[in-house]
């Protein structure tokens, strides 16, 4: 796809887009409550409280360019089915969703192999 310039952009679905806001909003919160308690403890572990310190950096960071995505971006409504409404983007805001993505994907796997915590809602 490629904007009026002629420079190629990208798109997602917008209820993809709403679905990591949430995701960035809920795991936020987690990785909060996670280094309250982690902070909390008589001896902190330190290795733990720099992940938990990554996770609530990435989860921070996918919720504030999502929100700004939403807020500044264009946004493909012309059709009456919301199902196909799209987020449209630049390279450098695709390059900035892939990386938060890679980032979160190698903490939260990171949390669980080594830390033995799960950073998922039950």
């Amino acid at each position: 796809m490629q904007n009026e310039s002629g420079e190629k952009v990208y798109s997602l679905s917008m209820d993809y887009v709403l679905e990591l806001q949430q995701k960035g909003a809920s795991e936020t919160a987690i990785a909060s409550e996670l280094l309250k308690a982690e902070l909390e403890k008589e001896e902190s572990n330190k290795w733990v409280l720099s992940r938990l310190c990554d996770f609530y950096s990435v989860s921070y960071k996918l919720l504030t360019e999502v929100d700004s995505l939403l807020e500044n971006g264009y946004l493909d409504t012309d059709s009456e089915n919301q199902d196909e409404w799209k987020v449209i983007m630049s390279r450098e805001d695709m390059t900035i969703m892939e990386t938060i993505a890679v980032a979160r994907f190698y903490t939260v796997a990171e949390l669980k192999s080594h830390g033995n915590i799960s950073v998922e809602i039950h």
